[in-house]
This record gives C-alpha cells, structure tokens and sequence, in this order.
C-alpha cells in the first residue's frame, strides 16, 4: 500500500511540474514575442573591480583600459547561431562599471609570499598540444 501511495505522489509531482510548465509557456503560444534588440525585460549595472598586484600607478592606462573593456553585453540564445543563424535576444542587458584598485606593498608582500609557499622550484614548461604543433 505504502508503495502505491509514493507512486502516486510521484505522479502528482510530475503533473504538477508539467501544468506550470504550460501555464508558463501560454504567453509565448499566445502570441507574445520575444524580447527583441531594444526590448530589454531586465537589465542590471554590475560593478568590476580591477585589482593590480605588482604594478606601479604609472604602469598602467586606466583610460586606456576602460576603453578597451565592454560597456555592456546583452546575452543570447547561442544554439541557433550553432546553425548559422542570428542568436535571438535573451531580455538581458548587462552594463559595467569598473572600479581599479592598486594594492599597496604590505598586499603585494603578503600575496607574492603566499605565491612562493604555494607554489614548486623549477621552470613552467608548457607542451604544445598536438593540434598546435
């Protein structure tokens, strides 16, 4: 008995999931279109903090940077694009702001002891793959 009530509540479960899958998906078989290049359902500032361990101020074009780092990005769906056909718009759209930070030497000492301890004696060596060679 206590086998058919757990298959039947997995059945429920299962009826359940499928009944908000439908409810979810009525808009778009309704009609409804998706988002198109400027019809963005969400967008979102995320901050990017640039931390520069081991350079000095002068070093470093931070207009120069900002310039060469996106704005924004706006996802899509890629499997189309698989086919040769354009990606169709998430309604995402992400823009950045950036902030740089240049660590001071109590950081930079602590980081590039840590670096040592962790790390093992001896050159990097790395083989090319066979596609590369």
């Amino acid at each position: 008995m206590a086998h058919h009530a757990s298959h039947r509540a997995s059945l429920l479960a299962c009826f359940g999931v499928l009944a908000v899958a439908i409810v979810l998906s009525l808009p778009m078989a309704a009609g409804a279109s998706p988002a198109t290049a400027g019809d963005y359902k969400f967008r979102q500032t995320v901050p990017v903090n640039l931390v520069f361990i081991g350079y000095p101020r002068q070093m470093i074009s931070q207009g120069a940077l900002i310039k060469a780092l996106p704005a924004t990005y706006t996802p899509v769906v890629r499997d189309s694009q698989y086919y040769g056909l354009p990606g169709r718009n998430m309604g995402l759209k992400f823009g950045f702001t950036y902030r740089m930070t240049f660590a001071g030497p109590g950081l930079e000492g602590s980081f590039f002891k840590y670096l040592t301890a962790i790390g093992t004696p001896g050159g990097f060596r790395c083989e090319p793959s066979a596609a590369q060679a």
